[in-house]
This record gives structure tokens, C-alpha cells and sequence, in this order.
């Protein structure tokens, strides 16, 4: 891949260096390799960038991309509506590398995802960190599990309300939630104390 430089931007460099105005970024296969003003370019492909905005890429730390398929199929894959506490799911296995979504959230200047399981429960299961673009989703995740999603909101009032069970509203909520987390304690005390003896675990 050749050398890219942008050049003549209003650079936002989030860290000490701040905003560099009339700044150049030089690219090196895709990798950004100098920030600064009036960079060599020779041997560059050339971007003008007056007027324009040049930044890190912006992580979206809550998404649920490729539940909703262009063509329908697999929709609703990233939300398991059985039971409010899925926890052992990864959402990994819902993701849709090619989905529209990811091409979008890479147009609107988001390179990396932070895929939940959809909010339908209260404890979802496992969210995986990923990069928007790239060659499938071997390559493109960067991280999993990163973390648990949890849902404290209407959506499992919605759903579950829907089903006549428990949590139908907020109370339930809290409760589902507190009931899942002492057996988490519980179970890290036990696996503690065993100190790998398989047995006592």
C-alpha cells in the first residue's frame, strides 16, 4: 500500500497535542505514522483536507449492529427473548460482519463496536469489542467477552409483560438482577475456596 497524507485539516489529536489547525496526518498502509504541520510528501498520495475535520475514530461502547438485517434473515439474533437472565450467551455468535450496519457506523466516523446482546433481558450475556471494517469477523474482533449487558430499563418490562412473568416491572427488575449477582458471589466464594480441587468446586 502506498504512503497517504491528508493534508491542510483541522486535526483533533485527543491527546496533549490538542487541535493542530492547517495540520497534515501521514498514513503508512493504513496506520497513522506522523501528525503534525506541513509534512514531506513525496512519494504520498495527496488528500486535500481544507475545511475539513480529521480525527481518531470514534468507539461506540454500546451497540447491538446486525440485529436488525437488511433482508430480514437472522433478525433479532443478538436479543434472546427466552429467559430475562441469558448471561452464558455471546453475542459473537449473533454478529453479522457484513451487515449494512457496520458500514454505516464506518461513514459516520465509528471504527469500533462494542456488540451487546440486545436489552430484551436483564442480564443479556457477553458483549464483544470489534473493529467496523475489515476482512470477517476473525480479524475484526479486537476482544471477547469485554462485558456482561445488563438492562435496567423498560425493554424487559416490555418484553416480559408481554409473557406474564416475572420481571414485569421495575421491582422485578432490581430483583432479577440482585438474584443473579448473589449466585455470582456465591460462586466465586465456593471457586475461591476450592483452590483448584475440581471436587470442591
Amino acid at each position: 500500500d502506498e504512503m497517504l497524507l491528508l493534508k491542510n485539516a483541522t486535526v483533533l489529536t485527543m491527546d496533549e497535542a490538542g487541535v493542530i489547525e492547517n495540520g497534515d496526518v501521514l498514513l503508512d498502509a493504513g496506520k497513522i505514522v506522523s501528525v503534525g504541520v506541513s509534512l514531506d510528501a513525496a512519494g504520498c498520495e495527496v488528500i486535500d483536507c481544507t475545511g475539513k475535520v480529521v480525527m481518531p475514530g470514534m468507539v461506540d461502547a454500546h451497540a447491538h449492529r446486525s440485529n436488525f438485517p437488511e433482508s430480514g434473515e437472522g433478525s433479532g439474533d443478538i436479543n434472546e427473548l427466552t429467559n430475562p437472565v441469558t448471561a452464558e450467551l455471546n453475542a459473537y455468535y449473533a454478529i453479522d460482519p457484513d451487515n449494512i450496519s457496520f458500514k454505516l457506523s464506518v461513514q459516520h466516523g465509528i471504527t469500533t463496536n462494542c456488540i451487546a446482546p440486545g436489552s430484551g433481558n436483564v442480564v443479556g450475556g457477553y458483549c464483544v469489542a470489534m473493529k467496523a471494517a475489515g476482512k470477517g469477523l476473525h480479524e475484526q474482533v479486537i476482544a471477547n467477552p469485554v462485558a456482561l449487558k445488563t438492562a435496567m430499563g423498560i425493554n424487559p418490562k416490555g418484553v416480559y409483560n408481554a409473557k406474564t412473568r416475572c420481571p414485569m416491572s421495575r421491582m422485578g427488575i432490581a430483583q432479577t438482577l440482585r438474584e443473579y449477582l448473589t449466585k455470582v458471589q456465591a460462586y466465586m466464594k465456593k471457586k475461591a475456596d476450592a483452590a483448584g480441587d475440581p471436587e470442591k468446586m
